[in-house]
């Protein structure tokens, strides 16, 4: 079983609670940390029965931001962003350097990776400044969670939505 993703735990928010206990120092941290992801997962492991890890044969759950922004309440976000700081800072989680990757003159791609609490994560995301022009958000990304022991994947999410828990 994954540290912290609590499948199976108990009430609303015990998933993100169990995440933090067993589980970046900027807001972004706790995106890319996992800790709203993990929120995420153990809510939907509840709610969908799961009690463990997915098989290698069975794909990574796919959470678009309609899922992600209904697996976690405001409370929990909060709650995870907080403690996420605190493990960060504990040297719990690593999260290297952001990596930019321009793409002129459209915009830049950014790969935000962190390591901690059994799972790797990556979130990918872009900056198209023209991309209303186009009927497409600015920002546009997805957020890969995987075992940090085997690199199976886990989950693959809306990162738009995870970035709004974290910042409210």
């Amino acid at each position: 079983m994954y540290q912290g993703f609590g499948f199976g735990s108990g009430g609303a928010t015990a998933g993100a609670v169990v995440r933090m206990k067993c589980s970046s120092a900027a807001a972004m941290a706790a995106a890319s940390s996992g800790e709203a992801p993990g929120a995420i997962i153990s809510s939907l492991g509840r709610r969908f029965g799961m009690r463990g890890h997915t098989l290698p044969s069975v794909p990574p759950m796919m959470l678009d931001r309609d899922a992600v922004l209904a697996a976690v309440s405001a409370e929990a976000a909060i709650s995870a962003v907080r403690d996420a700081f605190v493990r960060h800072r504990r040297g719990e989680w690593t999260m290297p350097s952001k990596v930019y990757l321009e793409s002129p003159p459209y915009g830049d791609f950014r790969a935000m990776p962190a390591l901690g609490g059994g799972v790797a994560i990556l979130k990918w995301i872009s900056s198209f400044p023209q991309n209303p022009q186009r009927g497409l958000p600015t920002v546009i990304g997805l957020l890969v969670a995987s075992d940090a022991t085997t690199s199976e994947p886990l989950a693959v999410m809306d990162a738009g939505a995870v970035t709004a828990l974290r910042t409210g």
